[in-house]
C-alpha cells in the first residue's frame, strides 16, 4: 500500500505550504531494499502554476514528486513550478521528484537530508529547469538524478537543467553520474562525497551540450 500524503492530480495553481507531514517510511531499517513505494508520497502533484514552499516532509518515498498520472503522452503539462524552501528528511527514493516535467520548473532554497537522490529530472523535456541554492546531506545514490527514463513511452532523454550555487554531502561519491541527459549547466556547486578510494565525480558519457564551472 503506497500513500499519499497530499494529492493534485490534473491540477493547476495550488498553493501548498505550511504543512507538517509524517509519512510511514523507515529510512534506518529499510530505506530503498523495500517494496517500490515505500513511505510514500508527501506531496503528489502535477499541472501548471503550483508553488509548494515551506513544508516539512519525513519518512517519505519522494517527499514533493511530479507526476501523479505519468503516462507518454501526459493528460496536462507540468510546468511554471516553485518548489522552495521546504525541509525534508528521510525520503528514500528522492527528496524532490520532478520527472516528467517541462520548462520553468524552479527547485531553490530547500533543505534536503538523508535521501536516495536529493533531486531527480527523470526526465524533464528540455526546460529549463532550475535547482538553485539547495542544500543536500547524506544522499546515499547521488545529489542529482538527470537521467533518461523509458516509463513515459521510447526513451526519453533528460535535457534543460541548469543547477547552481547548491551544496552537497554525499555517503558515497559527491556524484557519480550514470545517466544520460544533454545540454545541462552546472556553476559554482559544492559536491562532497564520503567514500575514500573512490572517484568524487564520475561522468559514464559524453554528454552533448553540458557545460561545466568545478
Amino acid at each position: 500500500l503506497v500513500f499519499s500524503g497530499m494529492r493534485f492530480a490534473m491540477s493547476s495553481g495550488a498553493f501548498i505550504a505550511d504543512n507538517t507531514l509524517n509519512m510511514p517510511g523507515a529510512w534506518a531499517t529499510v530505506g530503498r531494499t523495500g517494496a517500490y513505494g515505500y513511505g510514500g508520497y508527501g506531496i503528489l502533484l502535477e499541472g501548471p502554476d503550483h508553488v509548494v514552499c515551506h513544508n516539512a516532509i519525513r519518512e517519505a518515498w519522494d517527499a514533493i514528486s511530479i507526476p501523479v498520472t505519468g503516462t507518454a503522452v501526459p493528460a496536462i503539462i507540468t510546468r511554471n513550478v516553485d518548489i522552495y524552501e521546504n525541509d525534508i528528511d528521510r525520503a528514500s527514493d528522492d527528496g524532490i521528484q520532478a520527472d516528467a516535467t517541462h520548462h520553468n520548473i524552479r527547485i531553490f532554497h530547500n533543505r534536503l537530508l538523508n535521501t536516495g537522490s536529493a533531486v531527480s529530472f527523470q526526465p524533464i523535456f528540455g526546460g529549463p529547469g532550475y535547482v538553485l541554492f539547495n542544500e543536500a546531506y547524506n544522499n546515499r545514490i547521488e545529489p542529482w538524478k538527470f537521467h533518461q527514463e523509458t516509463f513515459y513511452g521510447g526513451t526519453q532523454e533528460t535535457s534543460g537543467m541548469f543547477v547552481a550555487h547548491n551544496t552537497s554531502v554525499g555517503s558515497r561519491n559527491a556524484w557519480y553520474e550514470s545517466g544520460i541527459w544533454r545540454h545541462g549547466t552546472l556553476r559554482a556547486n559544492l559536491m562532497l562525497g564520503a567514500r575514500t578510494g573512490t572517484y568524487s565525480f564520475y561522468a559514464g558519457y559524453t554528454y552533448a551540450g553540458a557545460s561545466f564551472d568545478y
